[in-house]
């Protein structure tokens, strides 16, 4: 639906709208338990998690998963997925080790119920790898995260890698440039930031956010030329993405 397309595109505040909409009309003309009611909600949630509104979205995450377990089981794959993105959003607000229980709990069934290299389990091997990275625990991050990255090059169709393996690369740079390892770091944003444009463009906010991190990393390594090279362009990319008086723009 158009609410989705919005929130691949990045344009989560728009995609808000006609979220809540197909929620609404979902919930009058089905009921809240049906399925599709339960998916408008979960894709609502997801948004709002992007927006890093963790409180509105737990307050969606939490009756939808149980109305899944009751619809389909708890093992079903919809419910699990469902778990992994409840678990990420508690992590998001700090309760780690509950959203780590939670994660290794989904993986585990994932790897039973749908293989250790299904896209949905290397997503949440990678949110367990972003929960690590929360805690501060880098090495257990990286070392996730290189498993999701081994599991989306073995099954890419026609060597085509999708946008969650650049997303993973993006957290690898985070976890790098967290522990002070600003080169390694500046490569791994400079390869996400390419994967990502390939998909979308260079005006995505994934990329400019990207950018962002990047340039952040090479201040800290006094790169302070490229530094300014990088953040140029993010000054332009975000003018075209958000228009001069936004608060991202000035802040750049």
């Amino acid at each position: 639906n158009i609410g989705a397309v919005l929130t691949r595109q990045g344009k989560y505040e728009e995609a808000l709208s006609f979220l809540r909409a197909a929620l609404e009309g979902s919930t009058k003309k089905l009921g809240d338990d049906h399925v599709s009611t339960i998916s408008a909600s979960i894709a609502l949630a997801g948004t709002y998690g992007l927006l890093q509104k963790n409180e509105l979205a737990m307050q969606l995450y939490e009756p939808a998963v149980s109305r899944l377990e009751k619809a389909l089981g708890g093992d079903h794959f919809k419910t699990l997925a469902a778990t992994g993105d409840m678990a990420s959003c508690l992590s998001e607000m700090g309760q780690h080790e509950a959203a780590l229980e939670l994660l290794q709990k989904v993986h585990l069934l994932q790897q039973k119920r749908l293989g250790e290299h299904h896209p949905l389990t290397l997503n949440t091997l990678h949110q367990i790898g972003e929960t690590h990275r929360h805690q501060g625990q880098y090495d257990l991050a990286l070392e996730n995260y290189a498993r999701v990255l081994a599991g989306r090059e073995t099954t890419a169709g026609n060597g085509r890698l999708p946008l969650e393996y650049y997303c993973t690369v993006e957290s690898m740079a985070d976890a790098y440039k967290a522990q002070g390892v600003y080169s390694q770091s500046v490569d791994y944003y400079e390869r996400a930031w390419r994967g990502i444009r390939d998909i979308f463009s260079d005006t995505h906010p994934m990329c400019l956010n990207i950018l962002d991190s990047k340039a952040d990393a090479l201040i800290s390594e006094r790169r302070f030329e490229q530094a300014i090279t990088c953040l140029s362009e993010l000054f332009r990319g975000r003018i075209e993405c958000f228009g001069r008086e936004h608060e991202l723009t000035h802040e750049t």
